[in-house]
């Protein structure tokens, strides 16, 4: 389990083919030392395992399923990535509970600075988007953020300054494609409601509060 706070920006070394999936090399001095063989990582938002750890960098195996459906089958030498630990017992829980299981890609189809913030607009998969709701959390990336507009099938967010200059969002341009986790608490309401037999075509936060939550 995840919180969505990134501990490190790592910069991928090597890539090289393994199988039907992809060994990724990634250099991280301040996270690198911290791993062992077979501990988990996010890297982008995706749960991945340790297959060897050396001083300053770590080894992940990608399988095919993942490149598939995450944005880690574009990853090459130079590229920058956002890295996360699990959560631990006894560590402070920031953000909000994060998988590390991406559930689909999105587009940045907006991005610029504001006065105060940067204001990032992702066209997320309609099949998501009933996991969305205004005020609510959201994964991208492996970055937990807060939703500050649903709007068709784009999701918009208010990015603060230190987490855009803490994360590879500070590089990103529109066009570029992101992971996607939606909020597994949602997930959990609609399968609740699913096994009452009960449907709901969009999951709203008016919808949410008049259930009790």
């Amino acid at each position: 389990m995840f919180t969505g706070l990134i501990q490190d920006i790592g910069k991928v070394t090597n890539v090289k083919p393994v199988g039907r999936g992809r060994q990724v090399e990634i250099f991280s001095p301040k996270l690198g030392s911290r791993l062992n063989v077979g501990d988990s990582v996010a890297v982008d938002g995706a749960c991945l395992t340790v297959v060897k750890q050396q001083e300053q960098s770590f080894l992940v195996d990608v399988v095919e399923e993942t490149l598939q459906k995450t944005t880690l089958a574009n990853l090459q030498p130079t590229m920058l990535c956002n890295l996360e630990l699990p959560l631990a017992a006894g560590d402070h829980f920031g953000g909000h509970f994060v998988q590390g299981h991406v559930d689909g890609v999105g587009k940045i189809i907006k991005f610029y600075p504001q006065t105060y913030e940067y204001w990032l607009t992702v066209q997320v998969p309609a099949d998501l988007l009933r996991f969305v709701v205004n005020k609510g959390s959201i994964s991208i990336d492996g970055i937990s953020l807060t939703v500050a507009l649903v709007e068709n099938n784009e999701v918009s967010i208010s990015v603060i300054p230190y987490t855009y200059t803490h994360t590879t969002l500070q590089f990103k341009k529109v066009g570029d494609m992101v992971n996607i986790e939606v909020d597994v608490l949602a997930k959990y309401v609609e399968r609740l409601l699913a096994t009452r037999g009960l449907t709901k075509p969009e999951i709203t936060e008016d919808w949410l509060r008049d259930l009790g939550y």
